[in-house]
């Protein structure tokens, strides 16, 4: 869908996307912006990546590993974008540290820039604390359930005097359900914490690189820095969430969902239900109020069995695949921000249609949802760039490998499978539509 900024303008303005993962949200965004007119800059790791090659994309660096701080002020000298997107942790983290850096050497340039399109810098250590950004939305009235830092084992024994099991003690840092575990017992909760606040050990950051092609695992092995944990009571419920884009502390678009099937108990949603809930734009509205925050962000909440009412979990300060969805007028992310970096008007476009079930492509397929839901849901595709579609179904690049198959076979745990696009077509009761469409084999081969 080309739905072009409603100004004519000379030069087009530049976005940066930041990516030090290997999700797909970053090339899905890339599609978007470059159809509203936007020159879109990826930095991103380039070898098995599904951002470089993607539709629109103008330039690709190597996000880099090494001396990142400066690498990342010097690409932000040299692209000059008007908008920098923070697509995962990484970047989320690494940019902080340009900025920082930035202001060190007076470099107003780039450190204007990051704040742009990062929001505040006094809230930067709330973007990285989910005990330090709950406790800001009670403050703000925002219903959210209750959260504690916990900075050793005094602190996990004196929580478990006050709460009763089950509870749920995370990870700073991580995403997606990982570093996310649900204890019921004292023994359980004193393991669970050991596990997630100890720093990565020389072993298992050798796995992560060799085996998972993690390219920041020796970096965090090298700072041996002990995880930042938080706990939080077990809220009986469904999980739901809503993607915003913000400018300078305004929401600016908006779209919530709750979800129909994640990838585990406590892991990220593959199905979704398009939804209308006051509770998360307001706990949205006020956050980004607060801590004044500009660019992509997502809110997770569960919400409450019997009540129906959404209670905040935590923050993600940067894009989700929530984001990469448009929902017309109000709901269109990317439009949004295109339209406040260009000062005019954008068309806000809708690429979900009538059907309010979503399927996010392609994990709902390569995490086995249910083949009922997959029948009745919008499979959100990205056809118009076919090799895209083809990378995407692949395994993920950190999976793919002969030897992450082999562990993960010994293991029982292999991962994201490949999509079948016979399967895939017979499915949504489309098969001849959508092989044209993509120009797909029946069957994905893997690459390695």
């Amino acid at each position: 869908m080309n739905n072009l900024p409603n100004v004519a303008c000379a030069v087009p303005p530049a976005v940066m996307l930041v990516d030090g993962s290997y999700w797909p949200c970053s090339a899905r965004l890339a599609i978007r912006f470059s159809d509203l007119g936007a020159r879109v800059v990826g930095v991103c790791p380039t070898r098995g990546h599904p951002l470089p090659g993607t539709a629109g994309l103008d330039a690709v660096y190597e996000y880099p590993v090494q001396d990142t701080a400066a690498a990342l002020v010097a690409l932000i000298e040299a692209e000059k974008p008007d908008l920098i997107v923070v697509c995962d942790d990484h970047a989320l983290v690494d940019l902080q540290h340009a900025h920082a850096r930035a202001r060190s050497q007076a470099n107003a340039f780039v450190a204007s820039r990051i704040e742009r399109s990062m929001g505040d810098p006094r809230a930067f250590p709330a973007m990285l604390s989910r005990g330090a950004l709950l406790t800001a939305a009670e403050q703000e009235g925002v219903r959210a359930v209750p959260s504690r830092d916990l900075p050793d084992e005094a602190a996990l024994a004196a929580w478990q005097a006050d709460h009763p099991f089950p509870f749920v003690l995370k990870r700073d840092g991580t995403s997606g359900g990982t570093g996310v575990v649900v204890a019921v017992s004292p023994a359980e909760a004193l393991s669970a914490f050991r596990q997630l606040s100890r720093p990565l050990g020389l072993m298992r950051a050798l796995k992560n690189r060799v085996v998972n092609r993690d390219r920041f695992a020796m970096r965090e092995w090298r700072r041996a820095e002990r995880g930042r944990v938080s706990v939080q009571p077990f809220v009986a419920g469904r999980p739901g969430n809503c993607a915003v884009a913000c400018w300078q502390g305004e929401v600016v678009a908006f779209l919530a969902v709750e979800a129909l099937h994640t990838q585990g108990p406590t892991s990220a949603a593959t199905i979704v239900r398009l939804i209308d809930s006051p509770d998360m734009r307001r706990a949205a509205e006020r956050i980004v109020r607060r801590l004044g925050l500009s660019g992509f962000c997502g809110f997770d909440f569960i919400i409450e069995n019997g009540t129906g009412l959404a209670s905040l979990i935590e923050m993600n300060p940067r894009i989700t695949m929530l984001c990469t969805l448009a929902g017309g007028a109000g709901g269109d992310p990317v439009a949004a921000l295109m339209g406040k970096i260009t000062g005019a008007a954008c068309h806000a476009a809708s690429t979900i249609g009538e059907n309010p079930l979503v399927a996010y492509f392609p994990h709902a397929w390569q995490q086995g949802a249910p083949a009922d839901l997959l029948r009745t849901t919008h499979h959100d595709v990205p056809w118009s760039d076919p090799g895209l579609v083809r990378r995407l179904c692949d395994r993920p690049y950190p999976v793919r490998g002969l030897l992450a198959r082999l562990l993960g076979g010994v293991l029982g745990k292999q991962g994201p499978r490949p999509v079948d696009m016979a399967q895939f077509a017979d499915r949504i009761g489309a098969q001849d539509a959508v092989r044209s469409s993509a120009r797909l084999p029946s069957r994905v081969v893997e690459s390695v």
